[in-house]
């Protein structure tokens, strides 16, 4: 068994940095969408201590962090560790309509000198489309995959006490019971909030594989060492 743990060690590090990329290439990659969205990626005490990744952005008297867990972005379309889908090829990263699933990820507004804060569950849609190869011309044409217009959808919106030993209490609404006008109004607040959605999208996609990859290697090592 120890020698099978070794083989996989082993293929996985190979990976990072090139079917996978590592989270400081990832950073650099996405560089220039995190500073001019004011983007700062708040980091675990302990590197890869945790599945929930974190994007802090300060605005004027407050501000906003953006959360998501690296395990269900990369597992919410089957992907495995090498990024790919389970016959070999990215055909698990879309749904049976032919679109990306969308990304799930929660949005909290806090104001300084506030007690509650705004929290949102949402999802991105990054509009990307499978087009489908014709299947009657001579070469054969691959499936190939179309950028569309990027959309935020809220699912929920509550307020909550900044201090997590306080009582809840009331936290809102149903969100779909909402006037359609203020859920809109809402949503394209955030949307502004967030910046290019897309490359928001991106980076949370790239960095996800990137945490998970780490976090898998890591995970193997201590499976190798327990059962020395």
């Amino acid at each position: 068994m120890l020698k099978v743990i070794a083989s996989e060690i082993k293929l996985q590090s190979e990976m990072m940095g090139d079917t996978i990329p590592k989270v400081a290439d990832v950073l650099k990659e996405h560089k220039a969408f995190l500073q001019s969205a004011n983007f700062e990626l708040v980091t675990a005490t302990e590197p890869n201590s945790s599945t929930l990744v974190t994007l802090k952005k300060t605005v004027p008297g407050g501000h906003i962090l953006v959360q998501w867990d690296a395990v269900q972005i990369v597992q919410r379309s089957g992907q495995d560790y090498s990024g790919e889908g389970e016959d070999g090829d990215d055909a698990e990263l879309y749904n049976d309509s032919g679109s990306m699933d969308n990304l799930e990820m929660q949005v909290e507004i806090v104001k300084d000198g506030l007690d509650k804060k705004l929290v949102l569950s949402c999802e991105l849609d990054l509009g990307y489309d499978v087009m489908e190869g014709e299947d009657n011309t001579e070469e054969g044409e691959s499936d190939s995959v179309t950028p569309s217009d990027a959309s935020l959808y809220i699912t929920d919106a509550r307020i909550v006490p900044v201090n997590e030993t306080t009582p809840v209490g009331y936290e809102g609404p149903d969100f779909s019971t909402l006037d359609e006008e203020l859920q809109s109004s809402l949503t394209e607040y955030v949307e502004a909030q967030l910046g290019d959605l897309h490359e928001l999208g991106s980076f949370i996609d790239s960095y996800s594989g990137s945490q998970e990859g780490a976090m898998y290697e890591g995970w193997l090592r201590t499976l190798e060492k327990t059962v020395q």
